[in-house]
Order: structure tokens, then sequence, then C-alpha cells
């Protein structure tokens, strides 16, 4: 009996190992490779299901075809599963199509395949899948999120298509515990720790800023490059690709971001709102989000709602990166910001100032209660300047109206 067990954690073992080898730097023909016992199919699709992304995913599946062509009724179940996750995750590259869509908000390639066909209790979509079928755990884990993300989209019969969901994905939770996405679902807190260096002076709102600018960063430089296609569309729809206000403010409109900025930014919302929608709405423990507001407010000293009517009083022209700034008070004679650089040097960078009244105005850059620089300038519609923000330590800019 221990022989027997142990020959399976070998196996599964193996499985793991196999499929990221050959996805992540490609397989061996080599000799050694020949003596490898061959893995049975459930042990391949264990090993797809608890890959790290679907497109991992996908590709395993696809390669499977030659262990099930043999068995008609399961090429089938293959088959088809493997179209609709194809379509799950290569809808840009391969399914998006240009100009205006049928369906104003939920037309784009995300959905589109599937935002008509979702209903609780139908197993037709994606194509029923036998419950004694191999495949059926992935079937689970992708109606699954289909189901929630629709329920998370529409607000229709929530609880409903909520129920169906999660006890999907706790059916493909048992036959994928590796898997990294269902966790999320399932109401557990996902650590994302971020490599950064803190500085033992950094005030501690900078160092909660700093880490939230580099995770928004992260999710706009995701959405940019893998999601967007050239006519600007994330896959939503244009109605739904909306203005990028609600959550990339702190990024769009208080620095100079060069990623952001040269796109024609749109974006789905659903991102956010799942954390709303679903988590806190159903799950038992309530799921910290991003308040991209507060954010924006202490990055720009706006008070207000940037989705209607921007008021920034400053743009910082540098990257959001590795930079903190609280803006403490300002009006149309004034500033005073606390800045602070985690980078090892001093940062060359500048600020536009937006709601100054016209007049002649100084600015000075204090770090450890010693002025570093300052300067004058004059303020027209729009006014800049520049100066040298020194390394690792707490600093306060000031502008005020010269005597």
């Amino acid at each position: 009996m221990l022989d027997v067990s142990l020959d399976k954690l070998f196996r599964l073992l193996t499985a793991g190992i196999f499929f990221a080898s050959c996805h992540l730097s490609g397989c061996s023909d080599d000799a050694a490779s020949d003596t490898d016992p061959e893995l049975s199919l459930e042990e391949k699709i264990t090993a797809i299901g608890n890959a790290g992304t679907d497109k991992l995913r996908y590709e395993g599946l696809v390669e499977l075809e030659p262990d099930v062509e043999q068995d008609s009724l399961l090429f089938a179940e293959w088959e088809e599963l493997t179209l609709f996750i194809d379509k799950w995750t290569n809808g840009r590259d391969k399914y998006w199509q240009p100009g205006d869509q049928e369906m104003a908000a939920e037309g784009g390639y995300l959905a589109d395949f599937f935002v008509e066909n979702a209903w609780p209790g139908d197993n037709e979509f994606p194509a029923d899948v036998r419950k004694a079928s191999p495949l059926y755990p992935l079937w689970c884990f992708y109606r699954g999120r289909m189901l929630i993300w629709y329920a998370v989209e529409m607000g229709f019969l929530t609880e409903v298509y909520f129920e169906e969901g999660v006890e999907l994905l706790e059916k493909a939770r048992v036959a994928f515990p590796d898997n990294p996405v269902l966790p999320m679902y399932l109401g557990e807190l996902v650590d994302w720790a971020l490599p950064l260096d803190t500085p033992n002076n950094a005030p501690a709102w900078a160092q909660h800023q700093r880490e939230l600018l580099a995770k928004l960063v992260s999710i706009i430089d995701y959405w940019v490059t893998e999601r967007q296609a050239v006519d600007g569309q994330f896959g939503g729809g244009w109605g739904d690709d909306v203005e990028v206000w609600r959550r990339w403010t702190p990024v769009l409109l208080a620095f100079q971001n060069e990623a952001a900025f040269k796109e024609e930014v749109r974006f789905t919302d659903r991102v956010y709102k799942f954390h709303a929608a679903f988590a806190n709405a159903y799950l038992e423990e309530p799921v910290p989000n991003l308040n991209a507001d507060l954010l924006y407010s202490m990055l720009t000293g706006d008070f207000g709602d940037a989705s209607y009517l921007p008021l920034n009083a400053l743009r910082w022209q540098t990257e959001p990166t590795d930079f903190a700034a609280l803006v403490e008070s300002h009006s149309p004679s004034h500033l005073n910001a606390q800045v602070y650089h985690f980078g090892t040097s001093a940062r060359e960078m500048g600020v536009e100032m937006f709601i100054l009244d016209p007049a002649q105005y100084v600015w000075r850059l204090e770090c450890d209660n010693q002025t570093q620089m300052s300067g004058a300038f004059d303020s027209t519609e729009t006014s800049t300047f520049s100066f040298s923000l020194p390394s690792k330590k707490v600093c306060y800019l000031g502008v005020e109206q010269a005597p």
C-alpha cells in the first residue's frame, strides 16, 4: 500500500515538472526523457488544471489530442472545451474584430462568445461534459468563472449565478489544489508581495502609496500590453471599455506616465467590480479593494471626483515608481507637499502647476530642515519648474506668491 502511494505521488510530481518544463523552457528529446514514466491522462489533466495561467492550460489541453482521439465521446468533449478555452484565452490574438459590435456593452472579444449563453442551471455552455469524464474538473473551472463574471457584470440573479459558480469552483479546487486562481474566487486572500526595499525613515503613508502605485502600474501595463487591441479596445465592448478615470486616475492625472498616456486608454471595470459585486457581497470575509480616489487626492490635492471634473492642482513630471507625494494644502496662491524618493540616487523631476493665479511665485525644496533647491517662475495657464529630489530623505516642497 505504501509503495502504491509513493508511486502515485511521484507520478503527480512528475506531471507538474513535465508540464512546466515543456511550456516554459521547451521539451527535451534526449534519451533521458524516454525513460520517464508515461503519465496517465488524469495526471496530465491535473498538471494542466494546476498551471499558473490560462495560456498554459490551453496549450496543455491542445497537447492532449493524441490521448483522447481514440475515444469518440471523450474527443468530442475535449474538442468543445478546447474551443471555449481558446476563445477565453486567445480572444485578442485570434477573435478580435475591429469596428463596432452588435452589443455595445458586452460585444468585445472577452465576453461576446458567452454573454448570451451564460445561464445558471443550463449546462449546455460550455458544452456539457459528463461528470465521470476526466475533463469534468476543467469544465467546472471555466464554467464557474464564467457564471461569476457574468453576474458581476450584469447584476442579474446574482445569488443564483454565484451559488452555482462557487459550487463548480469548489469541485475544481478538489481536483486542482495548486491552481493559483481558485483561492481568489473562494474567499482566500492571495498575497501579492513586492520586493521593495524600505528605508527606515520612509513615512508610513509613503510606503503604502509606493506599493499601491507599483501594483496599479503593473495592472495598467498588463491591460495595455496584453489586452488592448490596435483600435484601443480592451475587450469589453465600446460600452464597457469605459473611461479610465475610475481606477487609473492616480497614474493618468498625477504623473507623466508614458505607458498610460500613449494609448487610447479605455478600461473594462469588471476587474475592480469583482471585489464589490462578488467578493464583498457574496463571500463571508470582506476583501480589501483599491481606494483610487484617496490615492489620487493624496497625489494631486484634488478633493473632488476626477470621474466628473478633474481639478488636480498639479502633475508630477516623473514616472510613478519609487516615488510618493502627499499634498497637504493648496490654493490658487500656494502649495505645500511632502515628497519622498525611494531610489538610490537623486531623481531629476518637475512639477506642472494647474490652478495658480497669474502672478510671480517662488518655490523651495527642503530636506532634513535644509533648503536643497529654490527658484522662481511666472504663473500662466500652466507653470512648470524642475528640481533634483534627493534619495531617501523626507522633503517638503513649498510654492507661494513672491513678496
